[in-house]
């Protein structure tokens, strides 16, 4: 599907090293403060504008185990970028661009080659795989402890691989990522259910010292709007799933349900909801329109990814509310009833 393919494109290294040496090295970095996990920024920065890729790599990994990930899909326009000193000119540092760069560049080279430590500081399981799994699984491994992953899925990776679609964040992304993680000595056991394959009690008794749960969060909130109880009203992230189970072969068109032409409301504008919307876009629906009951200063979603959204032909709804849905005796609605401003 070459609608999927990845929208954003890569700095060339001319590029990524240019962007790297407009960095001011702020005596104080906002862009650091700004970032959820502290990331070194104008210290891995400084090592890119100098060519030293291998040194910017290393500074990330000592607190990233996902940086090909994040340069992609993490909020920097809100945190690092927004924080910025040059944002008040209009030109920000693009931090999240150039840690893609870096991870790309070192995957492609194949700079990186970590030393394994041997693992005598105990046994840690982790249940889930997605990005808490994940992060946790990479910092353990790299202190030393044994650690093994429980998945329920045929593929590790959780929300990365199945909530987030392929033209924000490629599979081959995650997987790359993934492998790093495996290469430091986390075990994968795939197609494992924790409370019906193995309990709690279970994975104390065969050895493990400690357990931590990433499960994600497994209960969808519901809106009180008459009808939505109707099967062709579906939460944005079962919709996104299937989309990726369907483009990896592992489930038939019809079960994806939208598309063909199909008229998509979307309900929300937070970055998933933006994601569904433009997903169903590339799914072949004829008309996706996105309903906000506040304003577009109001939303979740990066402006980016609305902006590109408005470009692809999705549909805004402001300070709109969904009251009432009208369901027909298949999957598909009759009709849906929008209250704007309060009227």
């Amino acid at each position: 599907m070459n609608e999927f393919k990845e929208v954003s494109e890569n700095y060339t290294l001319p590029e990524a090293v240019r962007e790297a040496q407009r960095c001011l090295h702020c005596k104080v970095p906002l862009c650091k403060k700004g970032c959820p996990i502290s990331n070194d920024i104008p210290e891995w920065i400084a090592e890119l504008a100098k060519g030293n890729f291998g040194n910017a790599m290393s500074i990330i990994n000592a607190r990233s185990n996902l940086p090909a990930v994040c340069g992609r899909v993490c909020g920097h326009e809100r945190q690092c970028e927004g924080s910025c000193v040059l944002n008040k000119t209009g030109r920000h540092i693009n931090i999240g661009k150039l840690e893609r760069f870096v991870a790309d560049f070192d995957c492609e080279a194949d700079l990186t080659h970590e030393a394994i430590p041997e693992k005598k500081r105990g046994s840690v399981a982790v249940i889930g795989s997605g990005p808490a799994g994940l992060t946790i699984a990479g910092d353990l491994a790299r202190k030393g402890f044994r650690v093994e992953i429980f998945e329920m899925e045929s593929e590790p990776g959780g929300v990365l691989m199945f909530g987030i679609p392929e033209y924000r964040l490629p599979k081959e992304v995650v997987r790359r990522e993934i492998k790093k993680i495996e290469n430091l000595g986390v075990t994968f056991h795939l197609l494992t259910t924790i409370g019906r394959d193995f309990t709690i009690d279970d994975l104390f008794a065969s050895g493990f010292d400690a357990i931590f749960m990433g499960t994600g969060t497994g209960k969808p909130k519901k809106l009180p709007i008459h009808g939505i109880e109707h099967p062709g009203v579906r939460q944005a992230i079962w919709f996104l799933r299937r989309v990726s189970l369907y483009q990896s072969g592992l489930m038939d068109r019809k079960e994806v349900i939208v598309g063909n032409g199909d008229k998509v409301a979307v309900i929300g504008c937070g970055n998933t909801a933006i994601d569904a919307a433009r997903t169903a876009l590339r799914m072949g629906s004829g008309e996706v329109t996105v309903i906000y009951h506040r304003t577009i200063n109001e939303m979740s979603a990066l402006r980016a990814e609305y902006d590109d959204a408005v470009d692809e032909g999705v549909r805004f709804m402001w300070k709109s509310s969904v009251v009432e849905i009208e369901g027909g005796n298949d999957d598909r609605l009759r009709s849906i009833t929008v209250e704007t401003d309060g009227v």
